[in-house]
C-alpha cells in the first residue's frame, strides 16, 4: 500500500466482519483459506457484499491511487477533467494557507502543466444540478401521496402512515449507502434517493469523450465509483492530490505558481470567485436546500430558510408548520451512532421525518478519512493529535462559510445546467436505482462464505 493513502484515525471506520462473500464455486468446507493465503477482492466483490462492513482505506487500493493518475496525465491521447469536491478543495486552501479561490486557480494551473485539460469545482456546476434534481424527486414522491389522499388537507403530517415512502434517505454518502444496502432491509433500501452522488452528476455533466478524475474527502468514493451508471475513471482523496501538487511544486510554494480561472466561476459582489448552495452542514446542504425549494413548489412559501436544532435522539431537525399542522419535518443525521438510531426508528414505525440527510462522518464530509491530516511536530499524543485536528476542522468549515451562496435554482435556470434539468434524457441520467444495484448476494445458493 502506497504511503498516500493514510489510515490512521479516520472517522468513517464502522466495523469488520470475520466473513466475506466473493462467489466461491467451490463447495465451503475446500473455500476456506490458508492464514498465509493472499486473497484477491476486487472494489466490486466489496459493494456486493453482505460481510464486512468498513471503511475504505482498509480495501485493497491498488486499482485506484496516484500512480494510476499518473499514467493518465501522461497520455496525451485522451483528456483528463479533474473535478474536486468544495471539502477538498477547502482543506488544501487551509494546507496552503490561501483563500478556496486563489488555492483553486493555482491547482488549475499545476494541473494543467502536468497534463490534465481542466479543473472542474463540483460547488458551482454538478452541486446545484444535484440538489434541484433532488428536490424535485421529493417533491414528486410528496405530490404522488397527495393525489390519493381524501383528506381537504392537503399536507403530510405523519409520514409513518406512507412506510414505503418516508423518510426518503439521502444517498450522498457511500460509507452510509454501503452500510445500509448490507445490514438493513429491502424496505429502507427503498427509501435511498435515486438522485445520484454530487460526483455521479459530475460524471453525467463532464463525462462526454474526457477521462474523469473525481477528488473526494473519504476513500468509499473509490467504492462508489465502481456502481453501474458512475462516469467516474478514477477517484483520489484530497490527500492524494496533495502528494502529486508537493512533488510537482519541489519544495516551493504554491504562489509561485500563476493563477488560472477555472470552469464555473460566477460573478459574486466581491468579483468572479466559485460559488456554493446554502448549507446548514458541511456535506452538499441536501436538507436545506430540499426544504426550502419543497416549501416554495409545495406550499408556495417563500424565504423558508430551516432552523435546525439537536433533538434527543441526536438528529438535527427542523420542521415547517402551516395552520398549527406540520407539513415537512426534515433531519440531519451524521455519526454511525446517529444514524442506528435512524435506522432503529424506522425498523420500529417510529420515525417522524420526510426527508434525512445522512452521513457517516459525525462532523460531515469535511472530516472525511481522505482529508488532510494536520500533525504538530514534538507532540504527537493521541489528545493533541485529537485536538489539533479538530482545530484544523473548525478552521476549514469557516473557510467553507466564507464562500458566497448562490441559490441551485438559480443556478440551474439557465444555459447547459437548464437544458440537463429540462431535458426527460437529461434527468434520466442524474438518476440510479440503488436498491436494485446494491441488491446483495447475501441468500444466494451461488455464493458461500469464507472465513478468514
Amino acid at each position: 500500500m502506497r504511503a498516500s493513502v493514510r489510515i490512521a484515525d479516520v472517522n468513517d471506520y464502522v466495523s469488520p466482519s470475520k466473513s466475506c462473500i466473493v462467489g466461491a464455486k467451490k463447495s465451503f468446507s475446500a473455500a476456506r483459506v490458508a492464514i498465509n493465503t493472499t486473497v484477491q477482492i476486487t472494489l466490486s466483490d466489496c459493494l456486493a457484499c453482505s460481510g464486512c462492513v468498513t471503511s475504505a482505506e482498509t480495501v485493497l487500493m491498488k486499482e485506484q491511487d496516484t500512480s494510476m493518475l499518473k499514467q493518465l496525465l501522461a497520455n496525451s491521447s485522451v483528456s483528463v477533467v479533474v473535478s474536486i469536491s468544495l471539502q477538498s478543495l477547502t482543506a488544501l486552501s487551509h494546507h496552503f494557507n490561501t483563500s478556496v479561490n486563489d488555492c483553486a486557480r493555482r491547482l488549475n494551473t499545476v494541473l494543467r502543466k502536468i497534463g490534465a485539460s481542466s479543473l472542474v469545482p463540483v460547488s458551482a456546476i454538478a452541486q446545484p444540478v444535484t440538489l434541484v434534481e433532488s428536490a424535485n424527486e421529493f417533491i414528486e414522491l410528496y405530490r404522488s401521496i397527495l393525489q390519493h389522499k381524501r383528506s381537504s388537507v392537503k399536507i403530510i403530517e405523519n409520514p409513518n402512515l406512507y412506510p414505503s415512502t418516508f423518510p426518503v434517505l439521502s444517498s450522498e454518502c457511500p460509507g452510509w449507502v454501503s452500510y445500509v444496502s448490507k445490514r438493513s432491509s429491502k424496505d429502507v433500501m427503498q427509501r435511498l434517493s435515486n438522485t445520484k452522488s454530487i460526483m455521479g452528476v459530475t460524471g453525467a455533466i463532464v463525462k462526454r469523450g474526457n477521462v474523469h478524475v473525481h477528488v473526494a474527502p473519504c476513500f468509499d468514493k473509490k467504492l462508489e465509483r465502481v456502481r453501474k451508471g458512475v462516469d467516474v475513471d478514477l477517484v483520489i482523496t484530497t490527500g492524494e492530490l496533495l502528494d502529486i501538487i508537493l512533488e510537482y511544486l519541489n519544495g516551493s510554494s504554491l504562489q509561485t505558481v500563476l493563477p488560472t480561472p477555472v470552469e464555473g466561476e460566477g460573478h459574486t459582489d466581491s468579483g468572479w470567485g466559485l460559488v456554493r448552495p446554502p448549507d446548514t452542514g458541511v456535506s452538499g446542504g441536501y436538507a436545506h436546500n430540499i426544504f426550502r425549494i419543497s416549501a416554495k413548489a409545495l406550499f408556495n412559501i417563500t424565504n423558508s430558510e430551516p432552523s435546525f436544532r439537536t433533538a434527543r435522539d441526536g438528529i438535527w431537525e427542523a420542521s415547517l408548520e402551516i395552520d398549527g399542522h406540520t407539513a415537512l419535518r426534515f433531519g440531519l443525521c451524521y455519526g454511525q451512532r446517529n444514524l442506528q438510531n435512524l435506522l432503529r426508528q424506522i425498523s420500529i414505525g417510529g420515525c417522524k421525518y420526510h426527508y434525512v440527510e445522512v452521513m457517516a462522518c459525525p462532523s460531515g464530509c469535511l472530516s472525511g478519512g481522505g482529508q488532510l491530516k494536520f500533525l504538530q511536530k514534538g507532540n504527537n499524543s493521541k489528545v493533541s493529535r485529537f485536538s489539533i485536528q479538530q482545530e484544523a476542522v473548525r478552521l476549514q468549515r469557516k473557510l467553507y462559510k466564507e464562500q458566497p451562496e448562490r441559490l441551485p435554482e438559480t443556478a440551474v435556470s439557465s444555459g447547459v445546467l437548464a437544458s440537463i434539468i429540462g431535458d426527460p434524457a437529461g434527468r434520466r441520467s442524474l438518476h440510479s436505482n440503488l436498491d436494485r444495484e446494491l441488491s446483495t448476494p447475501y441468500n444466494s445458493p451461488s455464493h458461500q462464505f469464507i472465513d478468514w
